[in-house]
């Protein structure tokens, strides 16, 4: 094997354009295996086969030269080229598709997510600051938020954690963060379903989108609000100026949904309740824990 491959790198070596020199010396390997066996299967002893399929392989220069002839530096490296081209217009593509965002912001947030996902955190401590700056408990924690996973059409719907309080002002508030993971990467933040949404609470209460009528003027004093969470970004070491950050990953968005209602309620439900593809999305109310 060994006077092999001294003739495999005789004929390699003559070949200009390396990038291929890996794959044309395990092609020879195998015709030179092959024909070994074929010599062994008839009666040859293993070193004479060895000997008779070297010879049969010819001459290491002319082999080498006439290999090099095929393999023409010029066309190797335009193929290269032509693929790396390839890569670079996949990934504009990819770029340019709505709703994917800043692609490397989403890669950026995968392989480095911030503490707090969504600022969710954030949120949840304004109530305890609110209490702090009061000098009286104004935010009674009751309990927990939770949910089952909602498959929608193209995208998954989890919470992830959630929170509710009470108001000495008689109302109750909640505060969700909402996982949206769609089913493929170039699937936009579908911006029209989440403004058509409807919640409605347990005993048929209903809740208003406060997207839609901001100036809370109607039949009910409930309401809701889900939007895209976004990350705050100190600007300085003393983190007194913050920015705000689109907090999507390659996994999908961080939603946040906040609720306020009159009257406590056992769960809520939100839901598209329009055509073929109507979903729930069902969020129990825990008591305090």
């Amino acid at each position: 094997m060994s006077a092999f491959t001294d003739w495999r790198d005789q004929v390699t070596a003559q070949v200009r354009f390396w990038p291929d020199r890996k794959s044309i010396a395990r092609e020879l390997t195998d015709h030179f295996q092959d024909h070994t066996r074929d010599l062994e299967r008839l009666d040859y002893p293993w070193q004479l086969a060895e000997e008779r399929a070297l010879a049969a392989m010819g001459d290491p220069e002319l082999v080498g030269k006439a290999l090099d002839r095929v393999h023409k530096p010029w066309l190797g490296w335009l193929w290269v080229a032509s693929r790396a081209v390839l890569v670079l217009t996949a990934v504009a593509c990819l770029l340019s598709l709505p709703g994917t965002g800043d692609f490397f912001h989403m890669v950026g947030n995968t392989l480095f997510p911030p503490e707090d996902l969504g600022g969710y955190q954030a949120i949840v401590g304004s109530y305890q600051l609110l209490n702090e700056q009061e000098g009286v408990t104004a935010w009674h924690f009751m309990g927990k938020l939770e949910a089952q996973p909602v498959q929608l059409p193209g995208y998954t719907l989890s919470l992830l954690e959630g929170k509710w309080w009470k108001n000495d002002g008689g109302f109750y508030r909640a505060e969700c963060l909402l996982r949206l993971e769609p089913e493929h990467l170039w699937y936009g933040l579908p911006d029209d379903v989440l403004d058509d949404l409807s919640l409605l609470g347990s005993g048929e209460v209903p809740f208003q989108n406060e997207k839609n009528n901001p100036f809370h003027s109607g039949e009910t004093d409930n309401w809701f609000l889900i939007s895209e969470s976004s990350n705050a970004i100190p600007l300085s070491s003393d983190a007194e100026s913050y920015r705000l950050e689109d907090s999507r990953d390659l996994g999908g968005w961080y939603l946040c949904l906040t609720m306020t209602a009159c009257e406590p309620v056992e769960w809520t439900e939100l839901s598209f309740p329009y055509g073929d593809n109507n979903w729930a999305f069902r969020i129990t109310w825990e008591g305090p824990s």
